[in-house]
């Protein structure tokens, strides 16, 4: 594990330790301490491979640089240290994750790639942007490539997360703020080997919801799918999972659902929230853990699955009496139905699709269609059903071409909801 401890100056030393599987004991525990400095040094996250392990953080390296990015790596005994910061004039660094693109062989280090915020401190009226960072492995860790990103100069600009898919290409995502937008996600696909835009149709992929505050805080990839959810300030609320399907250098928005915890209640605006994604890579399945706390300590979460074509396979809320945590396998052994909000077909359409759904039991169901503003367009089913599977036509007849979205609620509580295109 990473972190900081206080010295004897009261300033912080990076502190890495091992623990033994077996009992718990400290096996070695290693201090970094920028001498020249003696101030702020913090460890923040920590990678292990077959034969090294990787600690990220900052450094302050002095008025002229500020807070930057460092990169520790021991041997798993902690010997052989190497010492590696990225020295960016001006500016603060706060590292928000990394993660091994390529592992290396034998005794070799693991190429590494590091993402962060950058806050220009000399001018703050420039903004903060996305810094990432790509080291090799073999016997050194050598830098590689950086890129910077900022969507609109002079407003924020916040990388969240990272990952990588088998090629060794990175990905990041975040949020970005424009006026009139506000936050809005923003995901970028990175060649592994040069730091370049690797999507060829969208070098950036920025997601809004309504003009919301729309922020990711997680990523991961799957195949040549890619997952990024976040929180969703205005309709629908709660949070948002989308997934992108990539296909011969190019990208799109494959589904995307959200999904409102009990936990929020009313009070959405008021608590600080974030989604963490997991990969069930048996079964492509996606968890996201959804989390809110405050600032006096109290912190709550819900977990939803998802399946590869997203639709909804179980939820974890235990302020919910209509969660699904255990109900939807009790009840799909007992009746051969379950909880499913299957995507519209054809998608695109015009003028009128198909939406099908699965009651694991009865409920009184809503399902409404909405546009892109929230405004509800149609209703669709406004009834209590019985067990089973059933499907309804939407005709968009009377609606211009764009962007909709069919949601499901039951006994009161949004179920689901998915995204459709009328396109005439």
């Amino acid at each position: 594990m990473t972190g900081y401890s206080y010295n004897d100056n009261y300033s912080k030393d990076i502190i890495t330790l091992k623990y033994s599987s077996e009992f718990g004991n400290i096996d070695w525990s290693r201090i970094y301490n920028n001498r020249q400095y003696k101030q702020e040094d913090v460890g923040t996250d920590i990678l292990v491979d077959n034969s090294h392990v990787y600690v990220m953080g900052y450094t302050f390296n002095g008025a002229l640089y500020k807070n930057d990015l460092i990169l520790l790596n021991y041997d798993l005994n902690g010997s052989k240290p190497e010492i590696d910061i990225f020295a960016k004039r001006v500016t603060n660094e706060t590292p928000t994750g990394f993660v091994i693109t390529g592992k290396g062989l034998n005794n070799d280090k693991s190429k590494i790639a590091l993402t962060s915020v950058s806050d220009n401190i000399a001018n703050p009226t420039t903004g903060s942007s996305y810094l990432t960072i790509a080291y090799d492995g073999g016997a050194t860790m050598d830098y590689m490539w950086m890129n910077s990103f900022s969507r609109d100069p002079g407003e924020e600009n916040i990388a969240t997360s990272i990952d990588a898919d088998k090629f060794g290409d990175v990905y990041v995502t975040g949020y970005c703020y424009t006026t009139g937008n506000g936050y809005d996600f923003a995901t970028i696909k990175y060649n592994g080997s040069n730091g370049g835009y690797a999507w060829q149709n969208e070098p950036v992929l920025f997601y809004d919801m309504g003009n919301g505050n729309d922020k990711a805080s997680s990523i991961k990839v799957f195949g040549d799918s890619i997952y990024v959810a976040g929180s969703s300030q205005f309709f629908p609320g709660g949070y948002r999972t989308l997934a992108y399907r990539q296909n011969n250098g190019n990208v799109e928005l494959n589904w995307d659902n959200f999904y409102i915890p009990s936990f929020l209640n009313d009070e959405r605006n008021l608590v600080n929230r974030a989604s963490l994604l997991n990969i069930d890579t048996t079964t492509g399945n996606v968890i996201a853990m959804m989390m809110a706390w405050d600032n006096y300590n109290i912190s709550k979460y819900a977990v939803i699955g998802y399946s590869g074509s997203g639709n909804t396979l179980y939820t974890i809320d235990y302020g919910d009496s209509n969660s699904d945590q255990l109900k939807n396998n009790k009840t799909k052994e007992a009746n051969n139905h379950t909880f499913d909000l299957a995507q519209n077909y054809p998608n695109p359409f015009n003028p009128a699709t198909i939406i099908r759904y699965s009651l694991p039991d009865d409920r009184f169901v809503d399902l409404k269609v909405y546009n892109m503003l929230g405004k509800e367009v149609s209703s669709l089913v406004n009834e209590k059903q019985t067990a089973g599977n059933y499907e309804v036509t939407f005709d968009g007849s009377n609606l211009s071409s764009g962007i909709y979205y069919y949601t499901m609620s039951a006994n009161g509580k949004v179920l689901d909801t998915k995204r459709m295109i009328l396109m005439k």
